[in-house]
């Protein structure tokens, strides 16, 4: 067979065993570096490649080859952990997440006054806010002294008695009640000063957490662990814990975990809705444009560059469609 290679772009195709590889780089390329490699040789006889099986080869230079066998084949690696994104994620969900109360469901954001301040100042400027500091949960009695000190301070119409403002009646006191105050209605105007002095009005009154209510949804925010429904105390959650399976399933997903096979502290941490398994799900297109819109705090500034360069790349790139939690090996090789 004689084959002549012109100049510019050449492109070998065929079927499968047609000898494409054989003659590309079992031929071409090893010739080529063979020869490069025999400039610099200083004459011993073992570090020289053999000759090409061919009769001759004429007009060829120096060459590179880019290797066609790129695919990962480890099963545990996905489209996230090959592209980087996997630990901006953990760290994401580890700091930014809402954790939900294993026994009640709740839902709680654990942050620091200035963390605090930053969120509602975030939320504020997408709706319009009430932040109420709850001071009474389930507990029993007429709490006369309280409603009282309540209503002299802030007005009859932001106290609510189990989820309702508070009409000046006598409370049942062999009865559990629920005893929350209106501290502050925040809009997109409000400045950082007054959203801090609502946190420390709250914190004035004993409350370990504010309630922000918006129009479509409500956010608890937390100085404490602990659940401001039920009480459940809650474990530290680090980024390791979405890399760590759940030590009562091995990974297999039971109820601890939430049917996840993650860390039970990672299961019960939640983004824009969604555990780090079904965000994983989602396609790079879909969780580029949810980071987009995500309401994060300014102190995540850095950490959602990261993950938008990345998933911006991939979707650069073509691989718009294409799950994050897609195995390594499943990608064709233009994909990988």
């Amino acid at each position: 067979m004689d084959v002549d290679v012109g100049d510019g772009l050449t492109v070998v195709t065929g079927v499968s065993g047609s000898g494409k590889t054989s003659l590309v780089f079992d031929t071409m390329y090893h010739e080529a570096r063979r020869r490069f490699l025999d400039v610099f040789s200083t004459g011993s006889q073992g570090a020289r490649l053999a000759p090409a099986n061919v009769q001759s080869i004429t007009g060829i230079g120096p060459a590179i080859a880019v290797g066609q066998n790129l695919l990962n084949r480890n099963p545990f690696s996905t489209l996230a952990t090959a592209s980087g994104l996997h630990p901006f994620l953990r760290l994401l969900y580890a700091r930014f997440g809402t954790r939900h109360c294993p026994s009640c469901g709740t839902g709680l954001s654990v942050l620091a006054e200035d963390e605090m301040v930053d969120r509602l100042l975030s939320l504020a400027r997408r709706d319009q806010i009430r932040v109420f500091a709850s001071l009474v949960r389930r507990g029993k009695g007429s709490h006369r002294t309280l409603l009282g000190l309540l209503s002299d301070q802030f007005g009859p119409e932001s106290v609510l008695v189990d989820g309702a403002p508070w009409n000046r009646r006598e409370l049942e006191p062999t009865e559990p009640h629920d005893v929350e105050v209106e501290i502050a209605r925040l809009k997109d105007k409000t400045s950082a000063r007054e959203v801090r002095e609502a946190v420390q009005a709250a914190a004035a009154l004993g409350a370990n957490a504010v309630k922000a209510c918006m129009t479509q949804n409500e956010v608890t925010l937390s100085r404490v662990k602990a659940c401001v429904e039920c009480g459940t105390w809650f474990g530290d959650v680090e980024p390791v814990h979405f890399h760590t399976s759940c030590p009562h399933c091995k990974g297999s997903g039971c109820k601890h975990c939430a049917s996840t096979g993650l860390h039970p502290n990672a299961a019960s941490v939640r983004w824009e809705g969604l555990r780090l398994t079904e965000l994983l799900a989602l396609s790079v297109d879909e969780v580029y444009e949810l980071s987009r819109n995500a309401d994060l705090p300014s102190t995540a500034a850095r950490l959602r560059s990261e993950i938008e360069r990345r998933l911006e790349a991939l979707v650069t790139v073509g691989l718009g469609y294409v799950q994050l939690n897609r195995p390594s090996p499943t990608l064709s090789r233009g994909e990988s």
